[in-house]
């Protein structure tokens, strides 16, 4: 079952005795990797392999279910 844990003052989500990034955490994370033009890590470390985009309607892109179909919209 999931819980919080307080850390100082962050707040942490724990799930199944994995330490999940705070949301701080995941931004410090994407803004290092969008420094060093690593995309693949941001997709690959920061997203979940099941994630969803959607787009506005009338887009080529309705809904990209999953890191392939995202992955693919972005090309």
């Amino acid at each position: 079952m999931p819980f919080f844990s307080t850390s100082g003052n962050r707040l942490k989500f724990i799930y199944q005795n994995q330490n999940i990034m705070t949301t701080q955490e995941v931004a410090n994370k994407f803004y290092e990797y969008m420094q060093q033009g690593a995309f693949d890590k941001i997709y690959a470390e920061l997203y979940s392999t099941d994630a969803t985009s959607e787009e506005a309607p009338g887009s080529d892109w309705g809904k990209a279910s999953g890191m392939t179909e995202i992955h693919e919209k972005g090309k």
